[in-house]
């Protein structure tokens, strides 16, 4: 395997921008107010210590589990082949490290890892929200805190969700004797062993390998290769465990009190995670919202493959968050990225991230009803830039939300039928197909429709027996073939 590469040579060779790209990023810059640098403000507010490099070694390998200097090139301006949007987010993470104060007695280690890791001073020991991606950035992101803050042992531990950048580095902070005693709470939300286990065991080969596409931890750091990861500055690729809670959080309104520390949580369960919860400090008057908030936009439905999230319902969430907390509140923190601080401040920005889902959600559903598809619906949701400090960022985007909250809510079968939507038969004027060429579209993407349908039938086999029938048309070759294969044809 030595010198292979999946690429010709010809592909690997970076690339300057084309004119089209250069039009394009040089427009951004007259659209935002990049001289806005509250962000930045923000993201420097609170800050203790850091390393002086940021280069974790890897436990079992010769290569760091995590190296943030590879990215010490976004010190320059940003170049023709990046989008400045996605730049400036760049260099807000990857510029911003270490060890910094939320407010008295809550801290976060950010940049050490994709996620942060959050630690609560208790009477005795730390409380840490997420412990991060992997041992070796955990370890080091706990160090860090008891060099400058003072000695602590782990007193509690708080996964927010499922997702594996927030619990895979657990065995970094806490050793396998504490863990077989079950001393240590380790708290997470319902669902949270099935959800994480499904999404990184079950189906952990195909998601590792479209992570590996939508990360870019295959490409050189540089301005023609990997820029940044948006949620965070860089991927670690260390060594990750798995541990199973020993206290679970089942509904909205349960408290826990863990070495002094009083906490009100709230589900939020089928939004960014399946498995999902935020909760409020009162002593501190502090509100995380785990990664229901994030200062860009998220994915409604993310490339590495993870279930399509619900936009209206994140959008709900997000209010009933406003609505139980929004009054008490004097900080708000996250898994990613800085804090919002200030009353005013942080329930502003809850309601702009909120009104960010509900936009999505409400806009496609009128345009689907007045019969568009995907594509003309993702290009005509406006992209609103707000005012430089909520959705700045270009990790996310609205045209492409839009575009996923087709295939949500609209169901497979309508998803494939766009996607056979080609110019090589004439459909008229009419935005969609007519009948007379449905059976053809759904022939030719049959092997996909059927393993849609499938994992659909798993849970209403009802209901997709009856969108069978409506949209292949009773009779028809799919119909039929379809109705073979889920079992519901007499022999003869």
């Amino acid at each position: 395997m030595a010198g292979y590469s999946p690429l010709p040579e010809e592909l690997r060779t970076a690339k300057p921008a084309s004119e089209t790209t250069r039009r394009t990023n040089a427009s951004l810059l007259s659209k935002l107010d990049f001289t806005d640098r509250r962000s930045f403000e923000n993201a420097r507010r609170g800050f203790i210590a850091s390393l002086e490099e940021v280069i974790i070694p890897h436990d079992n390998g010769s290569r760091p589990a995590y190296d943030l200097e590879a990215l010490n090139f976004l010190e320059n301006e940003a170049p023709d082949t990046v989008n400045p949007s996605l730049w400036r987010m760049a260099q807000l993470n990857a510029q911003h490290h270490g060890l910094f104060e939320v407010v008295d007695s809550i801290y976060q280690v950010r940049s050490f890892d994709l996620a942060n890791m959050t630690l609560i001073r208790g009477d005795t020991g730390w409380l840490i929200i997420d412990p991060l991606t992997c041992a070796e950035t955990a370890r080091a992101a706990l160090k860090i805190a008891n060099e400058k803050l003072g000695e602590r042992q782990v007193t509690g531990i708080i996964i927010t969700h499922s997702h594996i950048d927030h619990f895979g580095g657990i065995h970094g902070v806490i050793s396998p004797d504490e863990i077989a005693s079950g001393q240590v709470p380790i708290i997470a939300p319902v669902d949270f062993v099935d959800e994480s286990l499904s999404e990184n065991v079950l189906a952990g080969n195909v998601m590792n390998r479209r992570a590996t596409y939508m990360y870019g931890n295959l490409l050189d750091p540089s301005p023609t290769g990997f820029v940044t990861n948006g949620l965070g500055a860089i991927l670690p690729m260390g060594s990750v465990g798995f541990v199973i809670p020993n206290d679970i959080v089942r509904k909205t309104g349960e408290t826990r009190s863990i070495d002094g520390i009083e906490i009100e949580f709230q589900m939020t369960m089928g939004t960014e995670a399946p498995a999902e919860m935020v909760f409020y400090f009162p002593q501190f008057k502090a509100l995380c919202m785990s990664e229901i908030t994030s200062h860009h936009l998220h994915n409604v439905y993310t490339p590495r493959g993870a279930q399509v999230r619900d936009s209206l319902a994140w959008a709900n969430q997000i209010n009933e968050s406003i609505d139980l907390f929004g009054d008490r509140l004097e900080v708000q923190f996250a898994c990613h990225h800085w804090p919002t601080w200030g009353q005013d401040e942080a329930v502003d920005y809850l309601k702009k991230q909120r009104v960010l889902y509900k936009f999505i959600h409400d806009q496609s559903l009128r345009l689907a009803n007045l019969g568009y598809n995907k594509e003309e619906i993702a290009e005509q949701i406006e992209v609103e830039v707000g005012d430089g400090n909520y959705h700045f960022a270009a990790s996310g985007s609205m045209r492409g939300n839009a575009h996923d909250w087709f295939y949500r809510e609209t169901g497979c079968i309508q998803y494939l039928v766009e996607v056979g939507y080609t110019p090589d038969h004439d459909y008229g004027d009419d935005l969609l197909i007519e009948s007379d060429h449905l059976g053809d579209v759904l022939e030719s993407n049959l092997d996909a429709f059927y393993h849609l349908l499938m994992r659909a039938s798993g849970q209403n086999k009802e209901n997709v027996l009856k969108t069978i029938w409506y949209e292949a048309g009773q009779g028809s070759i799919a119909h039929i073939k379809i109705l073979a294969e889920l079992g519901c044809l007499d022999d003869d």
